[in-house]
């Protein structure tokens, strides 16, 4: 099963990179990565790596609505929009870590109300 969650991982990945410059606006995009963010949440991340990935996951989630960060790349010679693009790429790798922070957050709720 671990490795079936290291390929979901890879797969989300790949797609909300792929993805994201191929289909900026896709809602069906954002479906597949909210279930495939799931999967990994429910599979990969242990208990000992919670902390990390959420915070990780809110990294990515700050980046990307701070789109700002990468406005200067919009004026590189001969790649107009650049920070544009790199602000929906973050994006969607933050729709992708979104639910599997979520997830991952409430199975560390649970165990620190649980344990005495």
């Amino acid at each position: 099963m671990q490795r079936f969650g290291e390929w979901v991982f890879i797969l989300g990945a790949v797609i909300a990179l792929v993805g994201g410059l191929i289909f900026p606006t896709s809602g069906q995009l954002a479906i597949a990565l909210v279930v495939l963010g799931a999967v990994v949440g429910l599979l990969n991340v242990t208990e000992q790596k919670a902390n990390n990935y959420i915070v990780a996951a809110i990294g990515l989630y700050l980046a990307g609505v701070v789109g700002i960060a990468f406005g200067p790349l919009n004026n590189v010679p001969g790649l107009p929009d650049l920070g544009n693009r790199v602000t929906d790429l973050v994006k969607w790798l933050a729709i992708f870590a979104a639910p599997a922070a979520a997830i991952v957050a409430v199975k560390s709720l649970y165990t620190l109300s649980s344990k005495k």
